[in-house]
């Protein structure tokens, strides 16, 4: 295995991905280098991901680094603590508390994901890509034109390639569910 490649199954490609070439000629180094969508600014997507060896692939999926508190923590904007904590004292499993994430924004997976990856000692990349998250509540919607991205109280996308796309093929989806 010399090239794998990570993607979402709630992702659409509106043009053709990357190919394995195009990433031959950019990596500098086979064995660390991750390419992660170019959707934030300073985290990792994990919308997809570009693995140019299989040495760089076990980095990606390895748990081994993530289970660390300096990497990962319990919470996150959709998590309740309470709940959680509910459940586990049911099942007699103790959680120690500085495990719990001090805030919200803490337990983004994208956060997680670049701390994880770094830990491990790989070259986080980043890759521009006309790819966007399909939402599908009564109708599909993409992730950065969804209500969030638009009020402004979630990461805005650093490059205008998927939020161009994003835009676009939202505007396909409603024309075509009227």
């Amino acid at each position: 295995v010399d090239f794998v490649v990570f993607c979402r199954p709630d992702m659409l490609w509106l043009m053709p991905a990357p190919t394995k070439s195009f990433f031959d000629d950019i990596s500098l180094n086979r064995t660390r280098d991750i390419w992660v969508n170019a959707l934030y600014y300073s985290d990792a997507s994990d919308t997809f991901a570009f693995l140019p060896s299989l040495a760089a692939a076990k980095l990606y999926f390895s748990l081994h680094n993530l289970v660390r508190r300096e990497v990962a923590c319990l919470g996150g904007p959709a998590l309740n603590q309470s709940v959680v904590e509910q459940v586990l004292t049911r099942r007699d499993i103790t959680v120690d508390p500085d495990f719990w994430c001090k805030d919200d924004a803490e337990g983004w997976s994208e956060k997680i994901l670049r701390k994880k990856l770094l830990t491990a000692g790989a070259n986080v990349r980043y890759v521009h890509a006309s790819a966007v998250i399909l939402r599908p509540p009564s109708v599909p919607e993409c992730q950065c034109s969804a209500p969030a991205y638009m009020s402004g109280w979630a990461r805005i996308p650093n490059s205008h390639v998927p939020m161009m796309s994003c835009l676009m093929l939202d505007r396909l989806i409603k024309q075509g569910h009227n």
